[in-house]
């Protein structure tokens, strides 16, 4: 069953690259050709299903294609249910699937993103759960480029199951946590107006590294603004907030733990829930508009999804490949420990106290200073032969000439 799966995905993706005569072919490893043969083959990838989990193999063996050593941590779902007078829990079983390339290094950089499906998409359409699709494609090409890509680090894949519920940790990442230097993640991209790159709310030096990745290699991506609207999600089980739309992913957990986060985020910031917006519209994620077809349309064409992708895919590939990340990480884990503010803090206490102590010193020197050149002028004034050392200094006992009362003016003499 699974070389079955294996053939129609190798020949999905070959009609994906010869669909449109008229237009250059999109290259069999680009993230669109990867995405559109992915949600064509395993358009019901319904969260915790038989097909999320055949998605898993397929994804597995395409990792180990690529030379990763592969695992699939085992998670659980329960699902409760409250409307009898017995509570009914289900169990549900999901997979994690995470390729590791071991370079010889001591920390890790970890890039992720979710392969299933949003929800049961019976309740909303038939769609092909194609926003999560483009991030599966951007992990497959970028998995493959940067499987003969050398690195400070070494790399690990993951595709996250059983999307976004609540019992997901990040402890079943494939990597022991303070092994990892940097989480990279992929949600929604092309799939609303804008493609923004968020890092932290406090900026930090990974974030400046990744901007200059994003000019040098030309993708249009936005930066979030600065004031960041909170939203708030709803399930069955009621309402639940995020501080605003960057932090809605797996980062969000890899932050709590102090470890330096780049998410790509796809939608409009500025809207309510913003993820997977186009202007205002409603979402598309689990309706029978989440279809790669539609955000080609709403896109204005598939080259300008596929040059999308490929922006992401090239600013991830370049920037673990880059010779500055090690610096800029070692820098960002330092702004957030907050030893990079004590070392600060310290240099400027050393500074203001060393400052003080040269301004006092100085102000010493300039009162020494006058003070052993009033001794010079006091000396040459006594070694000058026409002044007498009473001239200068007067005897206090010496007696004055009285004014006199006598008038000899002669004018006024009588």
């Amino acid at each position: 069953m699974k070389k079955i799966f294996l053939i129609l995905f190798v020949a999905a993706i070959v009609f994906a690259s010869s669909f449109a005569p008229f237009a250059a072919a999109e290259p069999s490893d680009s993230p669109y050709a990867f995405a559109r043969a992915f949600a064509t083959a395993y358009s019901r990838r319904d969260a915790v299903s038989g097909e999320e989990q055949t998605s898993a193999l397929f994804i597995k063996d395409a990792l180990a294609s690529f030379g990763y050593s592969v695992s699939t941590p085992e998670c659980k779902y329960y699902d409760a249910d409250y409307s009898g007078d017995l509570k009914e829990v289900k169990t549900y079983t999901y997979y994690h699937v995470i390729g590791t390339r071991d370079l010889g290094k001591e920390k890790t950089v970890v890039i992720g993103g979710y392969y299933g499906g949003f929800a049961s998409q019976d309740a909303y359409g038939t769609g092909e759960g194609a926003e999560i699709a483009l991030g599966v494609g951007i992990l497959l090409s970028v998995a493959k480029r940067l499987s003969v890509t050398q690195s400070d680090y070494n790399i690990a894949i993951a595709f996250w199951g059983g999307v976004r519920f609540s019992d997901f940790n990040v402890e079943k990442c494939g990597v022991s946590l303070d092994k990892v230097a940097l989480y990279i993640g992929v949600d929604a991209v092309a799939a609303g107006t804008h493609d923004y790159l968020y890092c932290d709310d406090v900026p930090r030096s990974h974030e400046k590294y990744f901007r200059n990745v994003v000019f040098s290699v030309g993708a249009e991506l936005s930066e979030p603004p600065t004031f960041k609207r909170a939203l708030s999600l709803y399930s069955e089980e009621g309402a639940y907030t995020y501080t605003h739309l960057g932090l809605i992913g797996v980062n969000h957990d890899f932050m709590n733990r102090d470890i330096p986060c780049a998410a790509f985020v796809g939608g409009d910031w500025e809207e309510d829930c913003g993820l997977y917006r186009y202007n205002g519209k409603t979402e598309i994620s689990g309706t029978n508009l989440d279809t790669i077809d539609e955000i080609d349309k709403r896109n204005g064409g598939k080259e300008k999804t596929a040059a999308r992708l490929q922006g992401v895919s090239d600013v991830i590939v370049n920037a673990v490949g880059g010779e500055g990340l090690k610096n800029a990480l070692d820098s960002a884990e330092k702004e957030i420990s907050g030893a990079d503010l004590d070392s600060k803090l310290a240099y400027a206490l050393i500074t203001f106290i060393g400052g003080a102590a040269a301004i006092a010193f100085f102000l010493l020197l300039m009162f020494r200073q006058g003070k052993d050149r009033r001794e010079e002028v006091w000396q040459e004034t006594f070694e000058r032969k026409d002044i007498r050392p009473e001239d200068v200094f007067p005897d206090p006992e010496e007696k004055k000439e009285e004014p006199s009362d006598r008038n000899d003016d002669d004018v006024f003499r009588f």
